[in-house]
């Protein structure tokens, strides 16, 4: 990330200031200082770290997750993703990376994609839900979004903002592994953070029992039980093997690498 590339530049300015000076040349060397020659003795004091980068580019794998189930492939997005789809239920017109615009505000949305030939048209999708959004998918098939601008806006706005909606929703979660923490994550970004309710029992279960404990394995068990919910629901065995995907990211102690992708 530029953030990342920044901070190795402004490590390295650091050295080159702070290291060992080249001996300058004069004409006749300067008497021995003591007092200067102690202070040269000191060891110097290490670069300054570099800014905390997004605690999410500690597990790839969970982004890599997240990327895949919305998408499957590129050849897949190509084929049936460049238009907003309905994804089904609640959700809104969706495009790209799993981008709900019925679950946006229009200010979001008009800035998230202000570089869109069609922005206007995706702002209104802003609180279209469920029938209404599958009838104004119908109307959208010619706004058309490729998959770089779609991984542009994921990476500088969406992934941002889900995260810190994961952090409020999950207080202490930074405690956990990385891959814990993107697990949680991965789940926000397909359920949300509400958290009232029988439906939201398990996520209020992650919140108030698992991360207080640390507890990876709870946080893997709480996120596999969240499968009751769709149990005789046409979309049963998709999100099955998504809650199993992030359950095993849960339970990895360091980050894997880019995740396998699914096979839906």
């Amino acid at each position: 990330m530029a953030r990342v590339v920044l901070a190795a530049l402004l490590a390295g300015c650091w050295l080159l200031a702070h290291g060992a000076a080249p001996t300058p040349i004069s004409a006749k060397a300067p008497e021995a200082n003591p007092v200067v020659q102690l202070v040269e003795a000191l060891p110097l004091p290490p670069p300054p770290e570099p800014p905390r980068t997004e605690p999410l580019a500690d597990c790839p794998a969970a982004i890599a997750l997240v990327i895949d189930f919305e998408i499957l492939s590129p050849a897949y997005f190509e084929r049936h993703l460049l238009s907003p789809i309905y994804p089904g239920g609640a959700s809104g017109p969706t495009w790209c990376i799993g981008y709900d615009g019925g679950h946006q505000l229009p200010s979001t949305i008009l800035l998230d994609w202000r570089d869109h030939p069609h922005r206007d048209t995706l702002t209104a999708t802003a609180g279209v839900t469920g029938q209404s959004a599958r009838a104004m998918v119908a109307r959208l098939k010619h706004v058309i979004t490729r998959l770089p601008y779609c991984a542009e806006v994921f990476e500088a706005a969406t992934v941002p903002r889900y995260w810190q909606m994961t952090r409020r929703a999950y207080p202490g979660i930074e405690a956990l592994a990385p891959c814990a923490r993107g697990a949680i994550f991965s789940l926000t970004y397909n359920r949300g953070a509400a958290m009232g309710g029988d439906r939201n029992r398990e996520k209020r279960a992650i919140r108030d029992d698992c991360i207080p404990r640390g507890d990876n394995q709870c946080v893997a068990n709480q996120i596999q039980a969240m499968t009751r919910l769709w149990k005789g629901t046409d979309i049963e065995k998709g999100m099955a093997r998504r809650r199993a995907a992030e359950a095993r990211l849960a339970l990895q102690p360091i980050s894997p690498g880019p995740a396998p992708q699914s096979s839906r």
